[in-house]
């Protein structure tokens, strides 16, 4: 008998043993984006260390900056912030992010309830995946990935993403120091962006009209505050600053909120007193940029340690990051100011002709661009390069597609006359549609 339980005791030892390794090597070979640097360094934090947690979409990664608000006030912070973020993301993240700082606030952006369910539903695997691979291996995790993906084909490598990462080897040696999926970030979940757009604000504090939001949205809105309510943290609601915010549906939002006993600060309605600049302050519409973004840090600062009176936290490390953060929003200040910054890229579709599809980039910089083009073409998971038009002046492109393929199209800018003036961006994804005899572009 006790040979037998031996033996069993060394298989069970066999598998958790093989779980590890998969699992771990599975965070290794994750391919890095924005988002999964911007996860590990939360779990790189020092447990209970931190006085805020904020988690949202990118409307609030690019607007609050946990390093100006610790200069301001002394309080620690960090972002938890993912692109184009599902709004029935936002229970999992928080409830995650509540197992290493349970003590902390909890600020909690509801944008994105603004977005009917349509929009979640044409979303993309890339899209998906910012949340689900940005989490480590949990039950938590896992009831993440079956809210999400419902609906979605291959669901088993959303599960176990090691099926989607298997062949990224490029990515081991570069990850193997972080392998326990965590890696300090310098800019405590901060987007930064040296980008400049004008934008035009158009918010009617006065108004009451009110718009009520998809049904499906109002649900998951209940479903958060009910687990808010079952849980032991505080919690305040915000809108981001945004120029395109729906303004009606977000008073209706504020509304529910409100009557179930929380806090909602829309920034939107601080504009003046904050000192935004339609001119200056976004590097898009729906996203400020690093002006904006230390303009609205301060304010709010100044606000969260009035309303919750958090203690001076002064760290030596937190320190010296708060002094590195100064030094590079000066040196992205000098670079607006002096001009040498290329604003968002932006690519329209100009015409479609038969198969031949003409793009134009219509990004902003003061001085002028140089234009170039990448055509991608889907083989299995992943995209080849199959054609690319160098850098020249003309800033539209053209090429035929073919009706069986999938395309993904990058384009790049550089500055004409200082090279160091440089981004590139994925602008459309595309594909002939066959029933209804139409290109579908997706363009970002």
């Amino acid at each position: 008998m006790k040979k037998i339980v031996l033996e069993l005791a060394k298989i069970v030892l066999f598998f958790i043993i093989l779980w590890w390794v998969i699992v771990h090597i599975t965070y290794i070979l994750r391919n890095d984006t924005d988002e999964k640097e911007n996860l590990m360094g939360f779990y790189a934090e020092e447990k209970n260390s931190l006085d805020a947690v904020f988690i949202g979409s990118s409307t609030m990664w690019a607007s609050l900056n946990p390093l100006v608000m610790y200069n301001e006030r002394g309080f620690t912070s960090y972002n938890i912030a993912t692109s184009a973020q599902r709004p029935s993301s936002l229970k999992y993240l928080i409830k995650e992010a509540q197992k290493y700082q349970s003590d902390a606030l909890y600020v909690i952006d509801v944008s994105n309830f603004v977005y009917d369910q349509s929009v979640w539903e044409e979303q993309n695997e890339g899209s998906l995946r910012r949340v689900t691979d940005g989490l480590k291996y949990s039950w938590n995790r896992f009831l993440c990935n079956y809210e999400q993906i419902k609906g979605k084909s291959n669901k088993i490598s959303y599960y176990f993403d090691i099926i989607k990462y298997h062949s990224e080897y490029r990515n081991f040696f570069h990850n193997i120091s972080h392998w326990n999926f965590e890696k300090e970030n310098t800019s405590k979940g901060w987007l930064y962006n040296d980008s400049v757009e004008v934008v035009s604000y158009t918010w009617n504090q006065k108004s009451n009209v009110q718009t009520n939001i998809d049904e499906k949205a109002e649900e998951e809105l209940y479903q958060l505050i009910n687990f808010c309510d079952n849980s032991n943290a505080k919690y305040l609601f915000i809108f981001s600053m945004s120029t395109v915010l729906d303004e009606n549906k977000s008073k209706y939002i504020s509304d529910i909120i409100n009557s179930r006993g929380y806090d909602v600060f829309n920034f939107n309605d601080y504009w003046k007193e904050i000192g935004m600049d339609e001119t200056m302050d976004f590097y898009n519409a729906g996203h400020t940029n690093l002006l904006g973004a230390e303009k609205i840090s301060k304010y709010f600062a100044n606000y969260l340690d009035e309303k919750y009176q958090f203690p001076d936290n002064q760290d030596d490390s937190w320190n010296e990051l708060a002094k590195y953060m100064e030094n590079i929003i000066l040196d992205g200040k000098n670079k607006i100011y002096s001009g040498n910054y290329i604003g968002e890229v932006k690519v329209k579709v100009d015409n479609i002709d038969n198969d031949e599809i003409t793009f134009v980039n219509n990004t902003n910089c003061p001085q002028s661009l140089l234009y170039a083009w990448y055509v991608n073409e889907k083989r299995g998971e992943d995209y080849e390069c199959i054609y690319q038009q160098w850098y020249t002046t003309e800033n539209t492109f053209q090429y035929q597609f073919s009706e069986d393929k999938e395309y993904s199209v990058i384009t790049f800018v550089k500055g004409s006359e200082n090279e160091a003036l440089f981004k590139y961006k994925e602008v459309a994804i595309i594909h002939y549609d066959y029933q209804s005899k139409e290109w579908v572009i997706e363009l970002y």
